[in-house]
């Protein structure tokens, strides 16, 4: 998009309202992050702004308006690179990213709306993270799991509904003195994010840049939206994870841990800390994030927190040639090797360099 196009424009031959909105449009702007639910709101505002802040990305609504009243909005932002071509995404290093609509049946204006923008500005694909099936696609791009454990009835309630074996984990963690610390200072992020190398490391994965999570940190978690839990054997460091609030549900975003203390538990007890925490806040659920359906034993695991689970379909269109792209699962693969054997030091400087395109 150059920089003299307009803030805002109605799309051409839009059956509806269906209009392409920019933050430069403060009122349009405004009116639509009013018309969504909190759950939307969160992606369109806060999330949005955090990728735009850390990556430069673009932000942009569509919003379609029946009945003198915005009825549909769908957030995503426009990536530009050299590398990976000039996509719109609803929403990137997000799991899931669903429109908001008060009627379901608006949801396919909104995506023909959606590839009809991409059309007119020659965007190479379109991504959208959720509501496939809303939208009649046989063939999803992607699919993963994904678990969601019900907080409500309280703590007790979601406890009885673990595993057996992760019952047991938790009283031993209990049992062996592991402290558990909620935090929103810069001093738990670093150490969060030292065990986040490890652990990426340790998956032949490189991590997402400091000033990422240094984003989450100002941006997300010290105005309230969520939280870093930490577990200590001792005085050292054992496990951190991130948590991250969008209306009533809370998502387990990030976690990472030291594989020396593996015996104590630790990951366990940080899970358990908080799934108490946000059930006794009254939140619903909490989304222990998205599972490769080839992921056979992080499957297992997540489902000994009695979770419900779903599965989740990505959808990628190519504008270019007008179809359906298949999408791979890039969490694994030969570059695994590769980042397993780089020293930290090297799979930070490539977290930093490459994250920004893949999006």
């Amino acid at each position: 998009m150059s920089a003299d196009s307009p803030s805002s424009r109605p799309l051409e031959g839009a059956s509806a309202d269906c209009r392409v909105i920019r933050p430069a449009d403060t009122a349009l702007w405004e009116e639509a992050i009013h018309a969504v639910d909190e759950a939307s709101r969160f992606l369109c505002v806060e999330w949005t702004q955090l990728l735009q802040k850390t990556y430069g990305y673009e932000p942009q609504l569509l919003a379609l308006r029946a009945a003198q009243k915005i009825q549909a909005v769908l957030p995503y932002l426009v990536v530009r690179s050299p590398f990976t071509g000039t996509r719109a995404v609803s929403m990137p290093f997000f799991d899931i990213c669903r429109a908001y609509a008060t009627d379901e049946s608006l949801i396919p204006q909104l995506y023909e709306a959606f590839k009809a923008e991409g059309r007119a500005q020659g965007w190479d694909y379109i991504e959208l993270r959720g509501d496939i099936r809303k939208l009649d696609i046989s063939e999803p791009s992607l699919s993963f799991y994904n678990h969601v454990v019900d907080l409500r009835g309280g703590p007790d309630a979601v406890f009885e509904r673990f595993a057996s074996s992760t019952r047991r984990a938790v009283r031993k963690a209990e049992k062996s003195g592991v402290r558990i610390e909620f935090s929103d200072t810069l001093a738990a992020l670093k150490g969060f994010y030292r065990l986040q190398c490890i652990t990426r490391k340790r998956h032949g994965l490189p991590p997402q840049p400091f000033s990422f999570f240094q984003n989450i940190l100002s941006q997300l978690i010290q105005p309230g939206k969520g939280t870093i839990i930490s577990a200590y054997v001792g005085d050292q460091l054992a496990a951190a994870s991130i948590y991250l609030e969008q209306g009533r549900l809370v998502h387990y975003k990030y976690g990472a841990s030291d594989p020396d203390y593996q015996s104590s538990r630790c990951n366990n007890s940080v899970m358990w800390a908080a799934m108490k925490h946000y059930a006794n806040k009254g939140f619903h659920a909490m989304d222990l994030g998205r599972n490769s359906l080839d992921n056979a034993s992080l499957r297992k695991y997540k489902n000994t927190y009695g979770p419900e689970e779903r599965i989740t379909y990505y959808h990628r269109y190519d504008l270019k040639n007008d179809k359906i792209m298949k999408m791979s699962d890039d969490v694994y693969g030969w570059h695994n090797k590769v980042f397993s054997r780089l020293p930290i030091f090297l799979t930070r400087l490539a977290g930093k360099i490459l994250y920004r395109h893949i999006a």
